[in-house]
């Protein structure tokens, strides 16, 4: 069917069209109405739809069919259509208000889906495999039973889309999509929301989750003004996890909102790398006698194990605790069941102050068995009361951190804590609680740690930093900006700027050439004596004529503007100076080692 518009057709099934197998191409449907199912379209086996356009197809009497319904199909595509105010919501089981795909594979591409309305899966429901690519899911609302502001589906596949303003009533979850298995990528997630008592304003991944290279902003778990906490126990502002856990990389999260987990919620494993949370809040009102917020996990909020990596954590908002990331972990699946590494928490705030709270950045509890804290930045820009990180039971180690500002920074009420190699600074009590013995024998309490910029949230150090070359090795091998650690077989002596610091997001990003030059501004900025008399090995010179001479040094003072200078591996023992543009390469950040005295 091809070139055609199909205006105000009914049927029992398919309103306009009934067949087999279909092929839609450059069609027009508005208004159609069905009695039993697909109100503009019913095709039974395998359906091909290209360039056409669904307009408010339903039926008007009991509003119950989805306007392209597509039963027991194999593989079904849609491509570069428009599917607008189409509704099945007759407060049954109905499902898709756009379309519905009861087995198979569905592949969506280039397409629209505006205003439409369904039980679950507002625009799409897909009882198999959906695949959705290059499309926009806009104003899609899911009021009953399943979940899902625009798609409710087996396994989602979610590829370069955009989902703004969906909503999910109860009761499922899931504002833009709700699906048993969902993977993400490079996908983005605006001012969806959830009913107060569901999970996750965005994507509700009732087992697993990948999202990667995505955004997810301002969306949200309402919230219910009746007094009555029962009403507000939704979490997962942006995304909920279930019993199979998930894994987000490369991903920002901002102003998302819950009662607990402001961006996201785990119940399973969940692994974050690389991601940014900012100004996400959890806020869940207590009873009618207090209405105070006894929300958890500003950003995150997890009940299994958690890891975070290299990720940064911006003025997040709980109530009794967790302004960033709450771990109270009642299920345990693998060995790395608290792990918070090379990571930035700045400016988070965990605040009730009728009940009490604690743990501005970070709270950990339950049955934590090896928790790890390493190299991490927690800081506030003026003075905050409370403590930055609070253990309340399980056992963790707190190490090469730098702590900042928080009136006190490591708070241990319960449980096996390890502290050590940690910088404290702005602290009036830099540990409340008995650590375990020998705790704190490396601390440096009291230094400026001088980072670059905290009003730019650019927590580097500065030239002359006391926290560098002040760390421990913990086999944290990649810091924060993603460069090995430490450099060659031990610490480079490069005072102000490599070696292993107190944490790496201290660290500007290096490969070998720039360590050199860097290592070699170092030397001339603070007058390091050249070793008199060390092995040099041979280098060479990459350009048209001339010798190079023996030594480092002396091949780039005998070098031109814009010439390249490879460096043999080996160890070089030796100061120098850069006085003109060149290139330096070595073999390998392992093999090739510039140690400045």
């Amino acid at each position: 069917m091809s070139n055609t518009t199909h205006d105000c057709c009914k049927g029992t099934n398919g309103g306009g069209i009934y067949a087999d197998v279909g092929r839609i191409v450059n069609s027009y449907f508005e208004g159609n109405q069905a009695g039993d199912e697909g109100a503009a379209v019913f095709i039974s086996k395998t359906a091909t739809i290209s360039t056409s356009q669904f307009i408010r197809n339903t039926d008007n009497l009991f509003r119950k069919v989805s306007a392209v319904f597509v039963f027991n199909s194999n593989n079904s595509t849609v491509v570069d259509s428009l599917f607008d105010g189409n509704v099945a919501d007759n407060g049954g089981s109905d499902a898709g208000g756009a379309l519905e795909a009861d087995a198979g594979t569905l592949t969506v591409s280039g397409s629209t889906f505006n205003n439409n309305r369904s039980e679950y899966g507002g625009a799409i429901f897909a009882a198999g495999s959906l695949n959705v690519f290059t499309s926009t899911f806009f104003n899609n609302i899911g009021l009953c039973c399943g979940g899902g502001g625009a798609i409710n589906g087996g396994n989602v596949q979610i590829q370069a889309s955009a989902f703004i303003s969906n909503y999910a009533d109860c009761c499922g979850g899931g504002g833009a999509v709700f699906g048993d298995n969902v993977n993400v990528q490079n996908s983005q997630f605006y001012s969806n929301s959830v009913e107060s008592r569901m999970d996750g304003g965005a994507v509700n991944a009732d087992r697993a989750l990948t999202v990667i290279d995505s955004t997810f902003e301002d969306n949200r778990v309402a919230v219910d003004t009746s007094g009555n906490p029962v009403f507000n126990s939704g979490r997962g502002g942006a995304i909920y996890v279930g019993n199979l856990g998930g894994d987000v990389t490369n991903s920002v999260f901002r102003r998302n909102r819950a009662n607990h987990g402001g961006a996201l919620a785990c119940d399973a494993h969940c692994t974050i790398a690389t991601s940014l949370f900012e100004a996400n809040v959890a806020d869940q009102p207590d009873t009618a006698l207090t209405q105070t917020n006894i929300g958890t996990g500003g950003a995150i909020q997890t009940r299994s194990d958690l890891e975070v990596y290299r990720s940064r954590f911006l003025r997040n908002r709980a109530g009794i605790a967790g302004g960033a990331i709450f771990e109270n972990r009642q299920i345990q699946q693998i060995v790395f069941d608290a792990s918070i590494q090379n990571s930035l928490f700045a400016e988070n705030l965990a605040r009730n102050t009728t009940l009490g709270s604690t743990g501005n950045a970070i709270a950990i509890t339950g049955t934590v068995l090896n928790g790890k804290l390493f190299y991490n930045t927690i800081v506030s820009d003026s003075l905050t009361a409370g403590a930055a990180v609070a253990i309340m039971s399980g056992t963790v180690s707190v190490v090469d951190n730098i702590i900042t500002n928080h009136s006190v920074g490591l708070e241990r009420t319960s449980g096996t804590v390890f502290g050590n190699f940690n910088l404290f600074f702005g602290s009036s009590t830099p540990v409340s609680g008995t650590l375990v013995a020998g705790s704190g024998a490396n601390d440096l309490i009291g230094s400026n740690p001088l980072f670059v910029s905290p009003a730019a949230d650019d927590y580097h150090l500065s030239l002359g930093s006391p926290a560098i070359d002040r760390g421990s090795d913990v086999l944290v091998n990649i810091d924060f900006d993603g460069d090995p650690r430490p450099i060659g077989a031990g610490k480079c002596t490069c005072r102000w700027l490599c070696a292993e610091p107190m944490n790496p997001i201290a660290l500007l990003r290096l490969s070998i050439s720039t360590l050199v030059a860097l290592c070699a501004l170092g030397a001339a900025l603070f007058a390091l004596e050249q070793p008199a008399a060390h092995a040099d090995p041979l280098t060479t010179r990459v350009y048209p004529s001339g010798a190079c001479p023996s030594t480092l040094q002396a091949c780039i003072n005998g070098s031109s503007n814009g010439d390249s200078i490879n460096i043999h591996a080996g160890t070089y023992i030796t100061s120098i100076t850069l006085n003109k543009p060149v290139t330096l390469a070595g073999a390998g950040s392992a093999t090739t080692i510039i140690k400045a005295l």
